[in-house]
């Protein structure tokens, strides 16, 4: 029995969100979903009622994804709620131009390793997510990614994998995977139908596959065995679904049911 467990990334709902967010916890609790992962606020709730909502639903808050902006601004205060939530993992987007200079990339490790140190402090877990900016490559052909992770502590910094970025980013996802073993808790498991596009431009290519949004092993490109094996292998604690930022789905909820019960299929 494998001891990965299963969460939603709740922008996978965000036409639900906005109306009502402990609505939509516990209907994603229903579906059977073990955890999930907030993303862009809490629309107006409260610690305390999404608490109540987590309860009801038997699911845990497993992390938050919070704008690099946010975070320089009001770090205090999403720690503060990360650790009122339970929260364990806080994930950083996007703090940097889409084509980063090498004086950027050595502020933006500095940045990190300070940002990290102060969540560490609080006693949660600074990560970054893969997306498509991480895989700007040097001479050498190492992602931005792969760079950070090797100037920055692992106490400081955890990966968070995103299978989808990652393939459009050149990379398969299980190897990736594998390269941040001990420092991955979670990884991002999403899908598109194929193929996969062409090797050229990384923001042509995740924008393209954006287009082609699947459910996770509903006929899409990712070897999904292969994922969850890797995560086994890396120690990751969380799988986190999501579905990419379009409206894809006639039922956004009842597509995360389907890709859950194609997750479970595998563990």
């Amino acid at each position: 029995m494998s001891n990965l467990k299963i969460g939603l990334q709740l922008i996978s709902v965000k036409d639900l969100s906005p109306q009502d967010l402990c609505m939509v916890i516990e209907e994603v609790g229903k579906v059977g979903y073990q955890g999930v992962e907030f993303a862009r606020g809490y629309f107006g709730k409260t610690v305390a009622q999404l608490e109540e909502s987590l309860k009801k639903s038997r699911m845990v808050a497993v992390s938050d994804h919070v704008f690099m902006e946010i975070m320089r601004e009001r770090l205090d205060e999403v720690l503060d709620h990360c650790r009122a939530l339970g929260m364990k993992q806080v994930v950083a987007l996007r703090g940097f131009s889409e084509h980063i200079t090498e004086s950027e990339e050595r502020a933006y490790i500095r940045e990190l390793r300070e940002m990290g140190e102060k969540c560490r402090r609080k006693g949660v877990k600074l990560a970054i997510h893969s997306s498509t900016d991480y895989f700007q490559r040097d001479e050498s052909g190492k992602s931005l990614f792969e760079r950070i992770f090797e100037q920055v502590e692992p106490e400081l910094l955890e990966a968070q994998v995103d299978t989808a970025w990652a393939l459009c980013g050149g990379e398969t996802p299980a190897d990736f995977i594998r390269k941040f073993k001990g420092r991955i808790s979670t990884v991002h498991i999403k899908d598109f139908h194929p193929p996969v596009p062409a090797k050229g431009d990384i923001y042509q290519m995740r924008d393209e596959a954006s287009t082609r949004d699947s459910a996770v092993g509903d006929n899409g490109v990712q070897d999904i065995p292969a994922v969850l094996q890797a995560c086994k292998d890396a120690g990751t604690e969380w799988v986190i679904v999501e579905h990419i930022e379009r409206d894809s789905y006639e039922n956004s909820l009842q597509a995360t049911a389907v890709s859950l019960a194609n997750v479970r299929k595998y563990l």
